[in-house]
């Protein structure tokens, strides 16, 4: 009698146990409603739920991702739930408008300085030819320039013999660059070369002859975001007389030089 209700027992436990359904996955980390959001453009989300809201926008979840949709894309009964907050936008839009308008002072700013360099070096070069007139010594900076800070190196002695002054020179114009690809420029009295995307992953120069009274142009752009930095000079006879530095998006670095 015992042995048949132990049996009975042992059956029942393991009926018990095979009709438990097998544990699922928790699936996502938040509900999502299940009835579809048909937005106004037609975009469809067979499972959706909202996560969040700007004044002029909200942020759909779904199994795939989110989202930001415009709240003017709503389907009205949520529009009447996420309303539109005009003035909160208002102020969102005069906020970016005063720090665009500092960024672009700033800029103006960096520019101003930068074409102030770029005299007080014409004004040293000036100086220096009359200097090798007389075959005197000047005291000379190099100046370096980019689009976001204007940098004067320590001033050196330099000396500028009259007889050092002759009628042809090499002119090197050089690429020092982290860039793949850049839009070059490069000529002399206003006649000058274009090079679309020119390679200069690993440096580029070209070299040309020139004379005295030559007035030498050199410039690259890049034209891809990210933190690209490129330094573009002008050599003559194997010494640097020019040089500047781009960096960042859509940057310029542009030289001029005219041989004294």
């Amino acid at each position: 009698m015992r042995k048949g209700v132990a049996l009975f027992a042992l059956l029942l436990a393991t009926s018990l146990f095979a009709a438990e359904p097998a544990q699922q996955d928790a699936g996502p980390t938040f509900p999502l409603n299940q009835k579809a959001l048909t937005l106004v453009d037609g975009r469809v989300f067979p499972k959706w739920v909202v996560l969040g809201e700007t004044p002029s926008s909200v942020t759909i979840g779904y199994p795939g991702g989110m989202i930001k949709v415009d709240k003017k894309l709503l389907p009205e009964s949520l529009r009447e739930i996420y309303k539109v907050d005009p003035a909160a936008i208002a102020a969102e839009a005069k906020a970016d408008a005063e720090r665009k308008a500092i960024e672009r002072q700033k800029d103006k700013d960096r520019w101003d300085a930068a074409i102030a360099s770029n005299q007080k070096e014409a004004d040293r070069i000036a100086a220096a030819n009359a200097a090798a007139a007389q075959g005197t010594t000047v005291t000379r900076g190099e100046t370096h320039v980019d689009s976001s800070r204007t940098v004067a190196s320590e001033a050196s002695d330099v000396a500028i013999p009259a007889e050092a002054k002759r009628q042809s020179y090499v002119v090197e114009y050089e690429i020092l660059s982290n860039a793949t690809a850049l839009d070059l420029r490069y000529g002399q009295n206003g006649a000058n070369s274009d090079i679309k995307a020119a390679s200069v992953g690993h440096g580029w120069t070209q070299q040309v002859s020139a004379k005295t009274g030559d007035r030498l142009y050199f410039s690259a752009q890049s034209n891809r975001s990210g933190g690209e930095e490129f330094t573009v000079r002008i050599k003559v006879d194997g010494r640097i007389v020019k040089e500047a530095i781009g960096r960042g998006t859509d940057s310029l670095a542009e030289v001029t030089y005219t041989i004294p």
